[in-house]
């Protein structure tokens, strides 16, 4: 999930010291040492009017004005507030700083791209393409920040691997947050963790949030706000999405109940080589193999024979079929030579019948084999949970990228594929896949299963890379 310092790292050259990163950090540490009532009066207060009345405030949030006392004086004592009595006179400086931290305890605050833009705003516009190697003279040098980095899953992941920080906490943090079972950790775990001080942690949180990484935003818990630390949430959104649509294997009493269609797992390859070792000293008909197979371990004998006519490895002459010279060869082969050759055979194309001609190709093909996997460790799954599990552009989907949904909201979309898309993967998997090895395919509950098998999968994609 999370990966930094490739063979060829991207520098990002934020420093905090090209700005008055000190003021937000003494912000920061402030505000969250602040309780829950003290948050609500700050609350009104910084999005009140900038003369008002303690009476009022107590009013606006339901409680006496002297359970509110205290933390006026709190606020007095940070400079936000001057107090005359039951007058109030709010500071602009001061709150106009405190704007962006407070909107951090609004229920429905998310620490997204919004947040994002607002951060990269507190840095001199002048300063940000010294950081992020964008152009100066772009019209928007925020946006370009943005889409050069997180615009698509893709990007983000290739801008997380080329990440150099210097520091090993930050990218210690980051990586314990990536590997979190919820890509979630508390502030004071990191701190004991780590032993650092809080406004430590705060200024290696402040750097990895200027380098896109992670954020740090409270969570109302238990009557308490407390500090976590997560991925910016259009990523968290997304990670957790693939966590949630990884399909459940078929263990146990349902692996039981699972009809296989071979019971090899290399199975349709031991078909085509019992028949090409009935016909390596003379030629047969297929009545004599049918009769031949009947106490044999050949399941698909008519499957085969097709196949086999289809690569030329045998042929067939009034009603007999002969061995080609072609057979001969691939016989020769060990077990995985074989099904490798059969995955490069130009001859062995997949059946695309009654699919649109353009979402047939190799490019869609690998894209299902990079979707295999995710789920190879989950052993055998249905065809449809593999389908919920899918991420990848295969045939007319769109690949997934930043988008808007509606204001101040952004997601990753997820490729959606048609009904055309959807019988693609099933021929390449039930079909292509099958006959070389790469799955072993079945039915359970009388819905379609397969599972997927590592080493040949990876071999299938080093050799068409």
């Amino acid at each position: 999930m999370f990966v930094m310092q490739s063979s060829q790292p991207k520098k990002n050259k934020v420093n905090l010291s090209d700005y008055n990163y000190q003021k937000d950090i003494k912000n920061r540490l402030w505000i969250s040492s602040l309780s829950p009532i003290d948050i609500e009066v700050l609350r009104e207060v910084v999005y009140g009017s900038i003369k008002t009345k303690a009476t009022q405030i107590a009013d606006l949030i339901d409680r006496s004005e002297a359970e509110i006392r205290p933390t006026l004086s709190k606020l007095k004592e940070y400079g936000l507030v001057s107090c005359s009595g039951n007058n109030i006179e709010v500071s602009k400086d001061v709150r106009k700083d405190l704007v962006r931290e407070i909107e951090k305890y609004e229920e429905d605050f998310h620490p997204g791209i919004p947040y994002l833009r607002k951060l990269l705003g507190k840095v001199p516009m002048h300063i940000l393409p010294s950081w992020y190697s964008v152009p100066r003279m772009a019209d928007n040098i925020v946006t370009s920040i943005i889409e050069k980095s997180l615009e698509t899953p893709k990007a983000y992941r290739e801008y997380l691997s080329e990440l150099d920080i210097k520091d090993p906490v930050p990218t210690a943090i980051a990586e314990e947050v990536f590997a979190s079972d919820d890509f979630m950790v508390r502030a004071h775990v990191i701190c004991e963790r780590y032993e650092l001080s809080r406004e430590q942690l705060e200024e290696y949180v402040l750097l990895l949030e200027f380098n896109l990484v992670c954020c740090i935003s409270p969570i109302f818990i238990e009557n308490e706000w407390v500090d976590v630390i997560t991925p910016f949430s259009e990523w968290r959104e997304y990670l957790r999405y693939i966590r949630d649509t990884t399909p459940i294997g078929l263990e146990g009493s349902k692996a039981e109940n699972i009809k296989r269609r071979h019971p090899s797992n290399f199975g349709f390859i031991e078909d085509l080589e019992w028949i090409l070792n009935q016909l390596r000293d003379a030629p047969a008909s297929k009545v004599q193999l049918q009769t031949a197979s009947d106490n044999s371990p050949c399941v698909e004998l008519s499957h085969a024979l097709n196949k086999l006519l289809k690569l030329e490895f045998i042929s067939e002459s009034d009603s007999l079929f002969h061995c080609t010279s072609e057979a001969k060869q691939w016989m020769s082969l060990g077990a995985f030579e074989k099904s490798m050759d059969l995955y490069r055979n130009p001859l062995n194309e997949l059946q695309c019948k009654g699919l649109p001609q353009q979402i047939v190709s190799d490019r869609n093909h690998r894209l299902v084999e990079r979707a295999l996997l995710r789920i190879i460790p989950t052993g055998w799954v249905t065809f449809d949970a593999f389908m919920e599990s899918i991420m990848e552009p295969i045939g007319s989907s769109e690949p997934s990228k930043l988008e808007r949904i509606r204001a101040g909201e952004w997601r990753y979309s997820i490729p959606q594929l048609s009904d055309f898309d959807r019988e693609l993967v099933r021929r390449i998997i039930f079909d292509r896949l099958y006959e070389i090895g790469i799955t072993t395919t079945g039915t359970i509950d009388g819905k379609d299963c397969f599972s997927a098998w590592r080493f040949v999968l990876h071999s299938t994609m080093k050799s068409s890379a």
